[in-house]
């Protein structure tokens, strides 16, 4: 019997990098850099017209909303008669509907849960979405984001309600009945290999370790970065003022925030951070002397 697998992250957090692992895994080694994702997500307006046999462009997102429990539960369904565990990534967080249900409810799948510290987060989500790191950090503090709000050229994929970086940490780690496993961006750069298999076996699968050494070969950055520049990657952004694989590393933030604007971070995810491991990074942070010099935009 399989579950459905929901690939889930805050955007800049390394679900991209997770993805490509999967997929050299899957592929004992190659991958199509642009079709990650084999399996179509749930997050799509197609899938969900699929799944529950309604035309999705023909409500608002509000009432688009109400559908998406119903339709994890359907798809949970659908697969549970699969050899292999179906896994769909999305960055949407598991928050209530205005009928109090979560998006993705118990008994609708498990979820790999990828986390990176938010001062990385801050710090590459700026150029990716072409504003300021200012405006990055206080997005990430906005209980109320909403991501693809408007479409734009990605029309197919439903607005995904962030919440803040917290709130989205706490959406999915608290989420009642939803089993969930915590890997960590920082813990795959440090030991791939170990931090790789450990997602294997959550998502049901006994990992074979010269399969596992192949897809962490194929999902170097730098290769990545090589093929991007070569193949183009259909999910940077027009607005972004850097390549999607940019840097692919820990701790950039020391020389792209300001300290003003790390503490601003820290003072805003303290709790989470702490709970999730980064304690050494708000401790760093609160050392930091105010006057240090930044590059912050």
């Amino acid at each position: 019997m399989a579950d459905v697998i929901w690939l889930a992250s805050y955007p800049k957090s390394g679900n991209t990098w997770t993805r490509a692992l999967l997929a050299g895994y899957f592929g004992e080694g190659a991958f199509d850099l642009n079709h990650l994702g084999a399996d179509v997500a749930l997050g799509g307006l197609r899938s969900l017209g699929d799944l529950l046999g309604v035309d999705p462009h023909l409500f608002h997102p509000h009432e688009l909303l109400e559908y998406r429990p119903e339709a994890a539960r359907q798809l949970a369904r659908d697969v549970a008669d699969r050899d292999v565990p179906a896994i769909h990534k999305l960055h949407s967080a598991n928050h209530p509907t205005g009928r109090g249900t979560p998006v993705f409810p118990a008994g609708a799948g498990r979820a790999l849960y990828v986390v990176r510290n938010p001062l990385d987060v801050a710090a590459s989500w700026a150029p990716f979405f072409g504003v300021t790191l200012d405006q990055a950090v206080e997005t990430l503090s906005d209980e109320g984001f909403v991501l693809n709000q408007l479409r734009g050229r990605f029309r197919e994929i439903l607005p995904e309600t962030l919440l803040s970086w917290s709130g989205h940490v706490r959406s999915w780690l608290d989420a009642p009945g939803v089993p969930v496993h915590v890997l960590r961006y920082e813990d795959l750069q440090a030991d791939a290999p170990a931090a790789f298999a450990e997602a294997l076996r959550f998502i049901g699968h006994d990992p074979d370790p010269a399969r596992v050494e192949a897809a962490v070969e194929a999902a170097q950055f730098d290769r990545l970065q090589a093929r991007e520049a070569e193949e183009g990657f259909r999910e940077h952004t027009p607005r972004a003022r850097a390549p999607f694989f940019r840097k692919g590393k820990s701790g950039g933030w020391r020389e792209e925030l300001t300290p003003e604007q790390a503490r601003r971070v820290v003072a805003d995810h303290r709790e989470v951070m702490q709970r999730l491991g980064y304690g050494d990074l708000v401790d760093e942070v609160g050392r930091r002397p105010v006057e240090a010099e930044g590059t912050g935009a």
